[in-house]
């Protein structure tokens, strides 16, 4: 069942007054029963902005929409949003015209709460109206649930012994956003069908905040993973494209850090390959890299500072708000360099290649890529 929210209208400076309220004395402009949550409205500003798929873009979005999310002191399930300036004038700047590019990719997002198009069409034209009115105004608008107990909340309740006092000590010093973060993380373990949700959301919210990758440590395991996948390949030829007994007229190495973190080493015998770069994804044999996923789910998600080793040993720090020195960029190079290097050490030459066969680094979700043109 979908759930079912008010939009308020009130000065911002009633923020606190409205979550004291737990008997609704206050008298409030309310637009009731919507399929809204605050997840919503950063999945509509993202489409508006048609960024969804820029995750980097989307959790600042996310973390902006959030920082002014609070919970009730004692009725963990009533819980206040308030838009902030900037998206609600955005909203409130958006033409009917314009609803229909932003119903379909919002149903289609993780976490849409209406249940049909119609609904999400008629929560929308309610957003937009109320944040119009309140530009109007000089209102702030507000998002108040109604939910019951929520799945993180019961499952506490399952905890008994050490573990239940590990985590209530740990949830007791977080303040409201973050246990409000802390219930979206756990929401998102369990539609991904995890185990152990709970210990997963108290591992990301209790580790340390120092963020470190070190690109020097995992060339080495991507070269050991590299000679692996050739020794295989030697003993029993089986192209990720193409035909056993061709040689091979391509290799290469992609990967992905923005869904998860992996390389995978593609060998391809098919003759077009000697001339057009093709991404071979889902094979068997991906390496995975947990910690560049990490990275980057931290620095989006909770502004955290990485503190990056490059693989010529050298160190150096990428803010999560920059527009340079992304990590997919330093990720690339250091693969770009492995693969050179060990084609001059004629680690490659052990394969049945092709004359004139190619080599490149990349990945559909990167802004990398070797050679830079096919």
């Amino acid at each position: 069942m979908s759930a079912s929210n008010d939009l308020l209208l009130a000065s911002a400076d009633q923020f606190d007054k409205i979550l004291k309220d737990t008997k609704g004395k206050l008298k409030l402009i309310r637009t009731p029963d919507l399929e809204i949550t605050i997840d919503d409205v950063v999945i509509i500003i993202s489409a508006h902005r048609d960024i969804l798929d820029d995750r980097k873009a989307w959790w600042k979005v996310r973390r902006e929409v959030y920082a002014n999310f609070s919970e009730h002191k004692t009725i963990a399930a009533r819980t206040l949003a308030m838009i902030p300036k900037p998206f609600q004038e955005e909203l409130a700047g958006i033409d009917a015209d314009a609803f229909e590019g932003i119903v379909d990719p919002w149903l289609a997002a993780d976490g849409a709460t209406p249940s049909d198009k119609a609904s999400a069409l008629n929560v929308l034209t309610e957003l937009t109206r109320c944040s119009q009115q309140a530009e109007q105004k000089d209102l702030a608008v507000m998002i108040l649930t109604k939910e019951p107990e929520n799945e993180f909340e019961k499952a506490f309740k399952e905890l008994d012994g050490k573990r239940l006092k590990t985590f209530q000590s740990a949830f007791n010093r977080w303040d409201e956003a973050k246990r409000h973060e802390a219930h979206q993380r756990f929401k998102y373990y369990r539609n991904q069908g995890e185990e152990d949700c709970l210990d997963l959301t108290l591992r990301d919210f209790t580790r340390s905040k120092t963020l470190r990758v070190s690109l020097k440590t995992d060339m080495g395991k991507i070269a050991r993973y590299v000679r692996q996948r050739i020794k295989s390949y030697r003993k029993s030829p089986q192209p990720d494209a193409g035909n056993a007994d061709d040689s091979i007229t391509a290799i290469s190495m992609l990967f992905d850090i923005e869904y998860e973190g992996y390389v995978d080493l593609i060998f391809d015998t098919r003759p077009e390959s000697l001339r057009k770069r093709d991404f071979i994804e889902g094979t068997e044999h991906i390496f995975h890299i947990d910690a560049w996923y990490d990275a980057i789910e931290r620095m989006n998600e909770d502004g955290d500072t990485l503190q990056l080793t490059l693989h010529d040993g050298s160190k150096m720090s990428i803010d999560p708000e920059a527009d340079d020195n992304d990590l997919d960029i330093h990720i690339g190079r250091m693969l770009r360099d492995l693969m050179i290097e060990m084609r001059e050490k004629g680690d490659f030459a052990k394969l049945p290649l092709a004359e004139g066969y190619s080599m490149w680094v990349g990945g559909t979700h990167t802004d990398f890529a070797w050679p830079e043109h096919d």
